[in-house]
């Protein structure tokens, strides 16, 4: 690699590494950081152009035993398998990545409506890889140091936390603000209870969140609070200490400060304070390695995030399985004539459909059904017998976007079932992916989307899915799926991805219904990516 444009001297009492592509960037990233009282360990500027100078500085901050942490503002990026592979190297040693990837918005293949957002798909594709997304240049900071403070031996063993206030409308906004970001908020054990119960004033409540109320902060309370703390954090339920507040002391800031700096030393599970502490507080805070995150919204967002990253699994095996079906020799055109065979060859069973012409009348079914307008990313679910009026609502759908419709399918919906649904498309930058998530109508409300580069083998497929949330939940509802035959038909599905004949081609199946020996294809098409200009990616 290069020598970096801009390389400060390694500072002890930071672990954080900073990595940039810009100088001017790393330059007020550094000095937004010491107007914070905090500092980077390494920074350095890799040059806009260099891009594979960013995967060798990984590589090497990784090696650096003084680095424990890197925060990474990327923005432009050439190379996406070197990348990932240095991000594969940072997790084997055991150092967080942290990364702001900016001025994506509008590049491949957000404008098809069949895909996810660039941003999510690339931000999918990084948590895949051990990093940690981060949505701003203070985001970046403040996941990056806070991680430096709590290291990875106290990551969080999942997402319940404890919400401890010295009043009550402060935790019920912050229980609400963290359920909503993705953490949960279960109650105290009743054991955990009973044992507070005689060290919190009568009118506090032990539920979670958990109101000691301002008389616990007074001199007659006080001294009992660092045992309340042990507590709850000692409670086997709870994976966090969330604290939205620095709490008033009866003997002052600094005081107050010292419980809490003592508090994050011997407790073995990550201490957050959500709140921005005074300068006096500061002064016991960062010697302690404490790092408090000001806004308990971003707050409740980065602990989401560390608490996914702390769960991820295993870095993707890029082993292809063995190709069960073959593109057909004449490319695209002969795959999409025959779309639901190259799908059966893979493993996979293909529901059937009933298809009619624009002048045709719509076929007389007994069943619930998906209607699809051919040519078009298009559809409307109807109830047995009402094709008919489905067929004239994609009609004015279609008039009303000026999109031409080659004909209809109908195919049976799966109501009341969570299903899946698989994209596959050549990224001109990451080469092959395959995108799992959420299926049909659910893929509107639910953001569960998993992206890894093609081939993979079973077992990578398979905590793939198991990491979904959605899938998860689908597996619960019915007994009789099939975890295994659904990895191993996905990590086929890869290996078919991987071996697309040309780039501008997207692969989606959705809905995927889940089976207990295998999944079968609802609905299938094979059709080239709505692409705009791509900006800052190829």
């Amino acid at each position: 690699m290069a020598e970096p444009a801009e390389s400060a001297a390694a500072r002890p009492g930071s672990g954080v590494a900073l990595v940039t592509q810009r100088g001017r960037t790393g330059q007020a990233m550094q000095a937004a950081a010491r107007r914070r009282r905090l500092d980077y360990r390494h920074a350095i500027a890799t040059g806009q152009a260099a891009t594979d100078a960013v995967a060798e500085a990984l590589r090497r901050l990784a090696a650096d035993p003084g680095t424990a942490v890197i925060a990474l503002c990327l923005d432009a990026l050439e190379d996406g398998a070197a990348l990932l592979a240095a991000l594969d190297a940072a997790r084997g040693a055991g150092k967080p990545v942290v990364i702001l990837h900016v001025g994506i918005d509008g590049a491949a293949p957000a404008a098809d409506a069949a895909m996810p957002a660039a941003h999510r798909l690339r931000q999918a594709l990084f948590e895949a890889h051990g990093a940690i997304p981060a949505d701003s240049h203070r985001d970046l900071a403040d996941i990056a140091f806070f991680l430096a403070g709590i290291g990875t031996a106290r990551l969080p063993a999942g997402r319940r936390v404890a919400i401890l206030t010295g009043g009550g409308g402060g935790g019920v906004i912050t229980a609400d603000l963290c359920t909503h970001w993705g953490l949960e908020v279960p109650p105290l054990s009743p054991e955990t209870r009973a044992a507070l119960a005689p060290l919190v004033p009568d009118i506090a409540s032990t539920a979670n969140p958990i109101d000691l109320t301002p008389e616990m902060f007074t001199e007659r309370w006080y001294d009992r609070f660092p045992t309340v703390l042990d507590l709850v954090a000692a409670d086997p339920g709870i994976d966090a200490i969330f604290l939205p507040t620095t709490f008033n002391a009866p003997r002052g800031n600094t005081a107050a400060a010292r419980v809490l700096a003592e508090f994050h030393a011997r407790c073995r599970k990550p201490v957050l304070v959500a709140a921005a502490p005074p300068p006096e507080m500061l002064d016991v805070f960062l010697p302690a390695g404490l790092h408090a995150i000001a806004d308990a919204a971003h707050a409740a967002r980065a602990l989401t995030r560390i608490a996914a990253h702390a769960a991820a699994p295993a870095a993707p095996t890029p082993t292809a399985p063995p190709l069960a079906a073959r593109w057909p020799a004449d490319g695209p055109a002969g795959a999409d004539a025959d779309l639901a065979g190259l799908l059966v060859a893979a493993g996979f069973e293909v529901a059937p459909r009933q298809i009619f012409g624009i002048a045709e009348p719509a076929p007389a079914i007994g069943f619930p059904a998906v209607l699809r307008g051919g040519g078009a990313e298009i559809g409307d679910i109807c109830d047995a017998g009402e094709l008919a009026a489905a067929r004239h609502r994609l009609l004015d759908q279609a008039a009303a976007s000026g999109v031409p419709l080659a004909g209809f399918a109908a195919r049976r919906d799966v109501q009341g079932r969570l299903t899946l649904r698989l994209l596959g498309w050549r990224d001109p930058v990451f080469g092959p992916l395959l995108a799992c998530g959420a299926g049909g109508v659910h893929a509107r409300v639910i953001d569960d989307l998993a992206v890894l580069r093609a081939p993979f083998d079973a077992a990578t497929a398979a905590a793939m899915l198991a990491q979904r949330p959605s899938i998860r939940h689908a597996l619960r509802l019915d007994r009789g799926s099939g975890l295994d035959a659904a990895a191993a038909l996905v990590s086929g599905l890869s290996a078919l991805v991987a071996a697309m004949p040309g780039p501008g081609l997207r692969l989606r199946l959705d809905p995927v219904e889940i089976l207990s020996d295998g999944l079968r294809v609802l609905d299938a098409s094979l059709a080239p990516i709505a692409t705009p200009e791509v900006r800052n990616a190829a």
